[in-house]
């Protein structure tokens, strides 16, 4: 696997992790992008 595709596949799992946090803090019909996207430490598209 080259380098981008691991960082590629870490970042996933980052984001993967974030919206699973914000969903058991805030369930999921109460999540937001923008909550999720904060935890991740990304910016929103």
């Amino acid at each position: 696997m080259a380098k981008d595709e691991k960082s590629s596949v870490n970042r996933k799992a980052e984001i993967i992790s974030a919206v699973i946090e914000v969903f058991a803090e805030t369930g999921y019909y109460r999540a937001t992008t923008a909550q999720v996207v904060d935890r991740a430490k990304i910016s929103q598209p």
